[in-house]
Parts: C-alpha cells; structure tokens; sequence
C-alpha cells in the first residue's frame, strides 16, 4: 500500500488552517522533516500543502547518526523548523541489538538536537507511548506523568527526550508523544494484518486466512493522517510552550485493545491464545496498560470516525466492504 503524497481526504480541514505567510524576502517557511517513516512523509505533504517549502531526504542523504552529514543538510537547506521523526522502532530488534536503537533514538536524537540549537532551529521531537511501564494502574496517561520504560526501545527514545530537553533551550522545542499508529501506509502492526487479510479474503484473491490479533494489551489507536494533521496544525500555529516540554496527541477516548477495536470492522480478525502459538517475543516486555491522554488541542478524531476514514483508504486497494456487509457475513 503506497503513502500519502497529498492532504487528499484531509481537504475539508485545511482551509480551517491559515497557510504559512511569505517571508519579508518573499520565500517560503523551510520545514526539514527527518526519516523517511510514514509519519514524517505526511507532515511533509501536508506541510507542502499549507505553503511550506518542505523537505524530507531519504536516509542516505540524511543520518542523524552522521554529524558532518546533518551540519551540511542544515546549512544547506537552512530550515526555520525541524520535525525528527527519525527511529528504529522494531522491539523486537531493539531488544537483541539495543546499540541500533540507542544510535538513532537517543544519539540520534541528541545529535538533532545539538545541530538546531547552534543553528537556532525550532525543534519537534516526536517521541511514543512506550516511555510508560503500562503497568499497575497504566494509562491512560498525561503528558505530567512519570516515565518508566519497560523495554529496550522505549528506554531509547526517553534517552532521546532527555537530550532533546538538555540541549534546546526552552521555549524552542518541544517532544510530541504518539502510539498505536495505524493507516494504509503503515506497513506492520495489527491494523495491516487485519486489512491485509481482509483485503485478501473479500477481494480477487478470496484468500481464506484468518488475522491473529492480541487482546492483551490496551492502548489508544491513532490514524496516522489524524496524527500527522494535529502536529502540523499546532507547528503552524507556533504551540512551543514555555511550560510543559511534551503533548500527546490521540483520540479523546478510553484505552482498547487492538482486538476490540478492529474485530467489528474486520471479520477475519480473531484473538490468539499467545502462549499457545508462540507469538510473544520471549525477551520483549511491552506496556499492558498503557495509552495516551490528549493534550489540549493536540486531539485527533474519535475511534469511529477514525476508522471510517481507515475504511475508506482501504476501499481503493480492493476492500470490498459493501460485498461483505450485503452478503450477510457482516450481519
């Protein structure tokens, strides 16, 4: 499934959003956006949209693990704003090699973040759930709570927060915590199993196969667009607050279960008996209970909406599900 490249079904919302205003030496906002993950591609092209010049160069042109290599892109380009979305994000990999882990989501991070306050750049350093144990009582939580990472992967990206806070003076950064993203560009999670499948299972291939999805963990779904829409909307309205150095952005609603909330939508979803299959990573502890509280204004839109909207991606990579509602299987 390809990634956005334009704001597409986000039109409605946009003009509700000023554009960015020509510089006094008639130029454009310059907006580094850094990775090449399906979160930094649409805040580019709805930046691109708003009338920002925005950039997102592949990893070979940028590594945040190469300082001579992001000094060069910096003065190169000469951005106003930088967007690190820059992670290795895979638990799994990040608990047998937590040194790939820590080179781009804590050192990495670092070094992003030293290079913006030399050159003066405001820095959004985007940041996950999984900084939270989700254990004993668990989330949802608020930006105020205290952290506590249970995994590899999550002890990188705090070790990130922390080295963004330490070298950017206040008032030009700020850390944007998301989770549970999902959306037809998001290549992996349950969400794309489940579509995959169905897309299989009710389209030309009739494929007859079944999407094993946890019930154990409890979070809070977050489309990808949305996401990316709530935090290009706050950067153009300047939102780097003086207090608070993190927001969340996520639905205004209860932690779910990636099981609860596809299963309706979805009917070859069915819950797996994990011990039994063997499908828990043995060395990967993950946040049971976790889920993000929104920030005021940072809200994306509510479970059913936000589905609706997955529905109607998945409509044109072959998800037939008027076919499956009319024959009686949906019923």
């Amino acid at each position: 499934m390809p990634s956005y490249t334009t704001a597409g079904d986000y039109e409605e919302h946009l003009p509700t959003i000023p554009s960015f205003p020509v510089l006094k030496d008639g130029g454009k906002i310059r907006v580094l956006t850094i990775g090449t993950t399906p979160l930094g591609k649409q805040i580019t092209a709805f930046m691109k949209d708003l009338g920002a010049h925005a950039r997102n160069p592949g990893k070979y042109n940028l590594d945040v693990t190469n300082s001579g290599r992001l000094m060069m892109e910096l003065a190169r380009f000469r951005p106003h704003v930088v967007i690190n979305c820059a992670e290795k994000s895979n638990l799994g990999d990040s608990e047998r090699r937590p040194e790939g882990a820590i080179a781009v989501n804590s050192i990495g991070a670092a070094k992003v973040a030293l290079a913006c306050r030399v050159n003066d750049i405001e820095l959004y350093h985007i940041s996950t759930d999984q900084v939270f144990s989700g254990f004993g009582e668990g989330g949802p939580y608020d930006e105020t709570a205290d952290t506590y990472p249970v995994n590899a992967y999550g002890l990188s990206k705090l070790l990130g927060e922390n080295a963004v806070r330490a070298y950017m003076p206040p008032g030009r950064f700020l850390i944007i915590r998301v989770g549970w993203l999902y959306g037809s560009e998001v290549k992996d999670g349950p969400a794309y199993e489940a579509s995959e499948t169905f897309i299989r299972g009710h389209g030309a291939e009739r494929i007859s196969k079944r999407a094993w999805i946890s019930d154990r963990e409890r979070g809070t779904p977050t489309h990808i667009g949305e996401a990316a829409f709530a935090i290009v909307k706050n950067v153009r309205m300047k939102m780097l607050p003086w207090g608070p150095t993190a927001v969340h952005v996520a639905p205004k609603e209860r932690p779910i279960s990636w099981l609860h909330f596809l299963e309706d939508d979805f009917p070859l979803v069915e819950e797996v008996d994990e011990k039994k299959a063997g499908l828990r990573h043995p060395k990967v502890t993950v946040p049971r209970y976790a889920g993000l509280i929104p920030s005021i204004g940072w809200e994306t839109e509510g479970y059913h909406q936000s589905m609706s909207r997955f529905r109607r991606e998945l409509e044109g990579f072959g998800a037939n599900f008027r076919e499956y509602e009319t024959s009686g299987e949906g019923t």
